[in-house]
């Protein structure tokens, strides 16, 4: 039973896989953008509530 699980969760995967493979080039690149867009905000508010604590402290 738990074989035929992870052969299913696998079949699914490379399907996946399959998928990502065939989108095109543009996507991909829209993909990373978006990431490093997300990474950048990230670190953005991160840096800002590092600051809002430090103020705090300061006070």
């Amino acid at each position: 039973m738990m074989i035929f699980q992870i052969w299913k969760s696998l079949m699914r995967l490379t399907m996946w896989w399959k998928m990502i493979r065939c989108v095109s080039f543009v996507h991909c690149q829209l993909i990373l953008w978006l990431m490093n867009l997300m990474m950048i905000t990230f670190s953005e508010l991160r840096t800002r509530t590092n600051d809002n604590t430090q103020r705090k402290h300061h006070v």
